[in-house]
């Protein structure tokens, strides 16, 4: 089976609707919604299908105690899959609600992934529920990434956290450029747990490894890299994964994220340098002991 999105058609499209009077669209439409399979449900078994395409390559969205059919989105194989650009074989996005929203028992395996945007993905976004207490709007649990190939990846290979892309009705948190833009809040509502990522290799990508974000009131728990090898030209000025309030464990992988639910290298890296910028751009004169400081906070965790 296979899945291929259309550029032209899709450009073609937009202009047949009304949405653009050329092809340089002010609005997101293309390549954003060209989802290829967007299962919800269980026991289902997704395999042997090739997608080109723009957007998620397979997202497993959740369902929750409302649902029909079924009240959480579980028992799911995707396997032998090759992926042309897309945003990932994903999770999501998962929103916090007070009908419990859920995806648990999945399995992606056997997957090539060819100049991908995003290959593993995992995503949340922002909800409320009645009590506002840490995972009471839904969980994301026992998701196996395994026997994974990542040929020169776009963007992030691996990124667990806050959705980057705003819903097409302007809701999220719309995460596009972080960390160059550091406000990008995590999903306290949202149990992301037991996240096994085995035997994964990536060559040749743009941006350092990857991202594993979670919230401090609700951290990340059994995040388990095994085999995980990502290689890149970043490895020569030693980045790392940005890593926030996960916990998990190590096994021959490299490079090593920091999963002792401390912050990544990276990530100090990244608060030295905007802290310093800011305090450089507005004159202060504390800028040169900002400068000291996430200097040494950097050295120390390196």
């Amino acid at each position: 089976m296979e899945v291929y999105v259309c550029v032209w058609g899709h450009l073609a499209l937009d202009r047949l609707l009304g949405m653009s009077s050329d092809f340089s669209l002010p609005i997101p439409t293309f390549p954003l919604n060209t989802d290829g399979i967007d299962p919800s449900g269980t026991n289902i078994l997704i395999e042997r299908v090739k997608i080109t395409n723009f957007d998620d390559a397979v997202a497993i969205k959740p369902a929750d105690k409302d649902g029909k059919m079924a009240t959480c989105s579980e028992n799911i194989i995707v396997r032998d899959c090759e992926v042309n650009f897309g945003v990932g074989m994903s999770i999501g996005s998962v929103a916090a609600r007070e009908s419990y929203r859920c995806v648990r028992n999945v399995t992606f395996s056997n997957i090539t992934f060819n100049r991908p945007l995003k290959a593993l993905y995992i995503k949340t976004n922002p909800g409320s529920t009645s009590s506002m207490l840490p995972g009471s709007g839904g969980e994301i649990t026992n998701i196996v990434y395994e026997d994974i190939k990542i040929n020169f990846p776009i963007w992030w290979n691996i990124y667990i956290g806050p959705q980057q892309m705003k819903e097409p009705d302007g809701r999220g948190p719309g995460c596009m450029l972080y960390p160059i833009d550091p406000d990008c809040a995590t999903e306290p509502l949202i149990t992301i747990a037991n996240i096994t990522l085995r035997n994964i290799e990536s060559h040749s990508g743009f941006l350092p490894p990857g991202i594993i974000r979670c919230n401090e009131t609700n951290p990340c728990t059994g995040i388990n890299f095994e085999n995980v090898q990502v290689h890149g030209w970043w490895s020569m000025f030693r980045l790392n994964f940005i890593t926030e309030y996960a916990h998990g464990t190590v096994t021959n992988s490299k490079p090593h994220p920091a999963l002792d639910g401390q912050s990544s290298v990276f990530t100090y890296l990244r608060q030295w340098f905007f802290h310093a910028l800011r305090d450089i751009i507005s004159g202060d004169l504390t800028a040169e002991r900002t400068f000291r400081y996430y200097t040494e906070l950097f050295l120390d965790n390196i």
